[in-house]
């Protein structure tokens, strides 16, 4: 928020600082000009103006200077800290799908390791709740977790009211984690009866640590790409002179209305510019505390089995399953290939027309799940981190949570 500040401070000098080099310029012209002279006058207010504003004109010349400098600076020790300089690469679905299709990828493990080979024989063609989008249980494609311990899926309030009760009485699952806002979670036709089989808990992660009834289902509400840390993820990857614009934008918005559809229009090109590898980049940097409530239920043993959805069950899901994976020591094929499952839901038409509601997004990009994706995804953690351990530990998930959490969900060998 403070660098979000800085920038528009630099840029609202800069700005001034243009304008009164302009304007001093101008009248500095115009006393050269002799134009009292011209028009006859003893006293020209011109002439007066001009000699009041020939070295305010060279003070706005160097205060332009510096400020275009502090701007280039800031540009790039910004981009420094996001790690990468580029922006990040459109996808190419036809290349990025052939590099890891599902169908191909195999995990072979070692010779007496007791891990079942992951091939498409092994995956699971349908999901277990037909009904419930994008459902399925993790360990069906990780074999470094425990079966029955945690489901991942989108909405579950899009299916109907039998098949939502069949999670407490047959898979008897106790915590739902809900990635999305409430504002989101109330457009669903069914979110009542989900409501009514799990209690929100208001006070986040620490109550579900301490549950006052053994029995007691649980719904945990934790947003991952809220709308101020998409915002402030989205300015800080724009190109600087898109950076400019916008500030300029939203200053004309205070008088007219119609820049804010300009700065709106700004916002969602650079969103489809960065893809959703830029979705993961800015949810990894903008929502860690966010991400160490989702990961700290997971250390508790009593909140299983867990449900963890978001809208789709692709992205935000697919996120917090990818980080879940590689602490239980998961192969990166492993990991892509349990993300890219959910390219075929994307694919279908339920899936795009929900993406349609925004109509500025690409829907096409948007609504796929393809490999490229989260390749770029662990890729980016091990260049700005170091390793998926690191970026953990940078967030506050430390070992002893880890092992807590391995202590449950790793599979035995």
């Amino acid at each position: 928020m403070a660098g979000a500040r800085y920038s528009i401070v630099i840029s609202v000098i800069w700005c001034a600082s243009a304008s009164c080099a302009v304007w001093g310029l101008f009248f500095f012209f115009c006393r050269r000009a002799s134009v009292a002279a011209h028009l006859r006058c003893r006293f020209s207010p011109v002439s007066g103006v001009a000699t009041f504003m020939c070295p305010l004109a060279w003070c706005a010349v160097v205060c332009l200077c510096v400020c275009c400098v502090c701007a280039a600076m800031a540009a790039v020790l910004k981009r420094r800290s996001l790690g990468s300089p580029e922006t990040t690469p459109l996808l190419d679905d036809d290349k990025a799908s052939s590099r890891h299709d599902p169908k191909q990828l195999t995990h072979k493990g070692k010779a007496g390791d007791g891990r079942v080979a992951v091939t498409h024989s092994t995956l699971p063609p349908q999901p277990l709740h037909p009904t419930i989008p994008n459902f399925r249980d993790v360990a069906s494609v990780a074999s470094v977790m425990r079966a029955g311990f945690v489901y991942r899926s989108g909405t579950p309030a899009a299916a109907e009211h039998g098949v939502i009760h069949s999670l407490v009485e047959e898979l008897g699952v106790r915590t739902v984690i809900d990635l999305r806002e409430r504002s989101e979670a109330e457009m669903d036709t069914n979110i009542s009866v989900v409501w009514s089989l799990f209690k929100e808990t208001p006070g986040g992660a620490e109550v579900l640590h301490t549950r006052l009834e053994a029995s007691s289902r649980i719904l945990f509400r934790q947003p991952l790409a809220q709308r101020k840390a998409m915002a402030r993820g989205i300015f800080w990857r724009m190109p600087l002179s898109r950076r400019l614009l916008l500030v300029g934008y939203g200053l004309l918005s205070i008088f007219f209305s119609s820049y804010r559809r300009k700065c709106k229009d700004l916002f969602m090109a650079t969103m489809n510019e960065l893809g959703l590898e830029g979705l993961n980049e800015i949810i990894l940097q903008h929502s860690r505390q966010q991400l160490l409530q989702v990961l700290e239920v997971f250390a508790t043993p009593t909140n299983y089995p867990v449900l963890l959805h978001c809208s789709h069950g692709k992205d935000r899901t697919g996120l917090v399953v990818a980080l879940l994976l590689k602490m239980l020591g998961a192969p990166d094929d492993e990991v892509i290939t349990d993300y890219a499952i959910s390219d075929s839901y994307g694919q279908t038409e339920h899936a795009k027309a929900k993406f349609a509601v925004v109509p500025e997004l690409d829907v096409a990009r948007w609504s796929r799940a393809v490999p490229h994706t989260m390749e770029k995804t662990l890729e980016f953690i091990r260049f700005r981190f170091g390793s998926v351990e690191q970026y953990l530990d940078h967030i506050g998930f430390g070992p002893a949570k880890r092992d807590s959490l391995r202590a449950v969900l790793q599979a035995t060998q």
